[in-house]
């Protein structure tokens, strides 16, 4: 214990000092490993949280505009030919007289209004010949700048050509909306088309569900060209410019998530950074109060510690010195501590008996000498009781008891290689032999059988591994496995570079929570101290380049195999 202080301080720290760097190493370097802790976990657990709340914001926003595109394409269908609409519209396109063209526009009029307002999903809406640049049936009035060739395409599929967020071709309105055109296929007219755009409202509403958010969003063609952009992302990505490839990733600040459209089009949002971090940051200002306030707790619990203990040892200090200096007068001396204040009593009682009991002391240490010595003479000699079972052995040879002679010649071995002072590494042969004489061994007692072999050349035998890996395993299968009555296999073979050493029984086996538990959780008891003791030994010789694997089936058995690395011929020699 002496050195272990003096391994830690120097000797000329005193009490106060080390009390205090002791009390606050104990209690700031716990909190510093469960803040560190607490701030990986809290800060995957945001980020998991985070990615899928915006990714499903996302997902809900590609949805909304799916539909609203696909609501686009199933009403401008109504108003093409062989439909009723289209039929109409050709009808008229062909009149001559000013009574049928008439008559046939009140008809198709009529009928193209209920298809409108049946469907208020659907803005603009007008049959557009590309020929002479007529408009048609508009229900709204047009810009003179419409040009459908100066939309940005979206995705093109069965002659159906749909456009991305863009200003409203309405006159007198710039709110963004989607849209679609597609040709009437009225016969021998083929630059007869119908256009049609989404509400300003609906498209407003889905492209905006993320402004609280600080979400903004980018949709790109299929060719991943963007063709619509606004608030912060319009400045990392402007039109016409392609995109990232992946579905998520972090460019320039910002935070972005990406899906694509079974048409192929992608609509893309944006997230910026500070957005993005503020639940975590506001957890992690959380975090840093509680760990303040912690410090300035224990600053107080140190400072109590101080009033508390050091001041009544420097009382005991000074009642120390005055029995050093041969001062043996009772005095009244109060720590206002009661357990202190006993203490103290008994010193002043203690006083006129310290040089009987220095010499009381000094007579005790010679008697604990002279105990000590005499343990150190009737301490076992390992090599005393390899001879004696030695000669045990031979006398039962002598005597022609051959199985006595078996049994004795394994124990001795197995204790040779588990006493022996011959370092922590041995040959895989000697470890073979050492878990086959143990099962001998146990063979006296319990009904087992077992097999030890191996497919090995004489240089992978003696490769080295740590001593008393094999045993554990051996126990763990005759105890827990076969439970006293059974077969053990154990086989050692070469694989690539690595020797695998199967331990099989074929018991009652292990279910699969008990096989997570025995290779990661501490054990106090049962198998699980044999596994954990074999695990931690590999860990420490070989650097996690050893592994353990149980293999087991309730019913059928286990299957417990050691993985280690070949050592190369060199580091053998």
């Amino acid at each position: 214990m002496k050195k272990f202080i003096n391994l830690r301080f120097p000797k000329h720290y005193s009490l106060k000092k080390r009390i205090v760097l002791l009390f606050a190493f104990g209690t700031l370097f716990p909190l510093l490993v469960t803040t560190v802790f607490a701030y990986e976990t809290m800060s995957s657990l945001l980020t998991n949280k985070m990615n899928g709340s915006y990714r499903a914001n996302l997902q809900q926003t590609m949805l909304s505009l799916e539909h609203t595109m696909v609501n686009l394409n199933h009403v401008s269908q109504q108003l093409t030919a062989p439909g009723s609409l289209g039929v109409k519209l050709n009808a008229y396109l062909l009149a001559e007289s000013p009574y049928d063209r008439g008559r046939l526009y009140k008809e198709f009029n009529n009928e193209f209004n209920v298809v409108i307002f049946s469907n208020p999903g659907v803005g603009l809406t007008m049959y557009f010949v590309e020929e002479d640049g007529q408009y048609l049936f508009n229900n709204y009035g047009v810009k003179d700048t419409f040009d459908p060739h100066a939309l940005p395409v979206l995705a093109n599929h069965h002659k159906i050509t749909n456009f991305g967020p863009h200003k409203s071709m309405q006159r007198y309105n710039d709110q963004f909306v989607l849209s679609t055109i597609r040709p009437v296929d009225i016969p021998d007219r083929e630059d007869v088309y119908v256009y049609m755009e989404s509400a300003m409202d609906l498209t407003k509403d889905i492209l905006n569900a993320g402004g609280d958010q600080g979400i903004s969003y980018l949709m790109l063609d299929s060719f991943g060209r963007v063709t619509y952009s606004e608030g912060e992302a319009s400045g990392v990505y402007p039109l016409g410019t392609s995109f990232e490839e992946g579905q998520a990733g972090v460019f320039d600040g910002h935070h972005w998530f990406k899906e694509t459209s079974e048409q192929g089009w992608s609509l893309v949002s944006f997230v910026p950074d500070g957005k993005y971090n503020q639940e975590k940051a506001s957890w992690l200002l959380n975090m840093t109060y509680v760990v303040l306030f912690f410090i300035l707790f224990s600053l107080l619990l140190a400072w109590l510690l101080w009033l508390m203990v050091y001041r009544p040892l420097r009382r005991f200090d000074a009642e120390i010195r005055s029995v050093s200096n041969k001062d043996l007068t009772p005095r009244p001396v109060m720590a206002n501590v009661p357990e202190f204040d006993q203490l103290l009593q008994q010193m002043q009682q203690m006083k006129r008996q310290v040089l009987s009991l220095l010499q009381q002391v000094e007579h005790e240490e010679k008697q604990k000498a002279k105990l000590e010595v005499q343990k150190l003479m009737y301490q076992i000699n390992p090599h005393f009781l390899m001879n004696t079972l030695d000669t045990i052995r031979w006398m039962a040879w002598l005597n022609g008891e051959k199985e006595i002679d078996r049994n004795v010649q394994s124990l001795i071995k197995l204790l040779s290689h588990n006493l022996g002072k011959r370092g922590e590494l041995t040959t895989l042969t000697d470890e073979l032999m050492s878990v086959t004489n143990y099962l001998k061994l146990q063979q006296i007692r319990y009904d087992v059988t077992f097999e030890v072999s191996d497919n090995l050349t004489l240089f992978e035998l003696q490769q080295m591994v740590p001593r008393f890996i094999l045993q554990p395993l051996a126990e763990n299968a005759l105890y827990h496995g076969v439970q006293n009555k059974g077969h053990i296999t154990i086989h050692a073979m070469r694989k690539g570079n690595t020797i695998s050493v199967t331990v099989v029984d074929k018991g009652q086996g292990i279910s699969r929570e008990k096989q997570e538990e025995l290779l990661s959780s501490p054990a106090t008891q049962g198998m699980g101290i044999g596994m954990q003791y074999v695990r931690r030994v590999l860990d420490h010789h070989y650097d996690g380049n050893a592994r353990l694997v149980i293999e087991s089936e309730l019913g059928k058995g286990t299957t417990v195999t050691l993985f280690i690395p070949v050592e190369r011929r060199e580091e053998i020699s």
